[in-house]
């Protein structure tokens, strides 16, 4: 409280005299009310944090399940289809269906050379591309580390998932149709009676549609062309220019825009172009060409006679759909 002494001269003013006492009370008040709301806000932010990195952790695992559903499914019995020949009564010959009687010409491309080259490296380049503009933008004003935290993340689950799904859908379809290969005869090997196969590798010779290597291929050089194009071509382009327009925008108080936590995430890592969309374009072509090795991979299995033209279209536009799908899930 402030007392008062009245003057006794012709001027009736008062003249107030401070409690310092009080004062320095109340001023030590507000600073414990301060420091106890700095206090909360630490703990509330330490919380999100925690939450966040759980739900990390859980949407990780759940990008995982179907990797090993789709290798445990590597294993199963085909459907067994008939083995397509013809008697003839007259003379009593078999007739076998030239479909399937093709030449064994080896492979190509092996399973274990397309898993390096089709998937494998695709993965590590991407998260190389991350790395290196992240020391790009390593001294920028808009840097920030949780940013390429969250994009390495991304990139995780995004090819957990579509490989995983697309090594599923492919092998629960093998499996289902059980379609013979082109070189079905020389694999089978079947007895005089042409009943039962007699051969070592009569299931493979039956897991003809789709072609694995192909939706495989497809699936994992799509993501990584995806992801190119996302960062340096069109995409980026219109992305960089939209969210300057949106700044200027702000700048003049003509408009307010929200931007969600996602969206600035992932537009503060894609790179500024300053190209013209001319060569942008051009650009985005280019970020496409890991699908050559993906279009050589296809071909080699209708080559090589292990695999009907069908069988590999039929992969290929489930790998390329399940990369489409899963791609604009992580990234939009």
């Amino acid at each position: 409280m402030s007392s008062y002494i009245q003057n006794t001269g012709d001027k009736s003013d008062t003249t107030p005299i401070i409690d310092h006492e009080s004062s320095s009370t109340d001023n030590d008040n507000d600073n414990d009310n301060a420091n106890d709301i700095g206090n909360y806000d630490d703990n509330e932010n330490e919380n999100g944090v925690h939450c966040l990195r759980i739900y990390r952790i859980i949407e990780l695992c759940c990008c995982f399940i179907p990797v090993p559903i789709g290798i445990i499914l590597e294993f199963g019995i085909p459907h067994k289809r008939p083995i397509p020949y013809q008697l003839l009564d007259s003379s009593g010959e078999y007739i076998l269906n030239q479909t399937y009687d093709s030449q064994e010409m080896g492979e190509t491309v092996s399973p274990l050379v397309m898993f390096i080259c089709a998937l494998v490296i695709p993965f590590c380049f991407q998260l190389l591309v991350i790395f290196l503009t992240r020391n790009r933008n390593r001294n920028g004003s808009n840097y920030n580390n949780s940013n390429y935290g969250d994009e390495i993340h991304k990139t995780i689950c995004v090819y957990l998932m579509a490989i995983g799904l697309t090594q599923s859908f492919t092998n629960v379809a093998k499996l289902y149709v059980g379609y013979l290969r082109p070189i079905f005869f020389s694999k089978c090997q079947p007895n005089e009676d042409y009943d039962t196969c007699q051969g070592s590798h009569e299931r493979q010779a039956r897991l003809s549609f789709p072609s694995g290597h192909a939706s495989l291929s497809v699936c994992g050089l799509l993501l990584i062309s995806f992801y190119l194009e996302r960062s340096y071509g069109v995409s980026s382009y219109y992305n960089n220019k939209n969210n300057n327009d949106n700044s200027n925008d702000n700048s003049n108080g003509t408009r307010t825009t929200t931007v969600s936590t996602s969206t600035t995430v992932s537009s503060s890592i894609r790179r500024t172009s300053s190209l013209p969309i001319q060569l942008v374009r051009l650009v985005s072509i280019i970020c496409y060409a890991p699908m050559l090795l993906a279009f050589f991979i296809v071909i080699s299995r209708v080559h090589d006679n292990l695999h009907h033209p069908a069988d590999v279209v039929g992969g290929a536009l489930l790998g390329g759909s399940i990369a489409s799908i899963v791609f604009g899930i992580w990234f939009p």
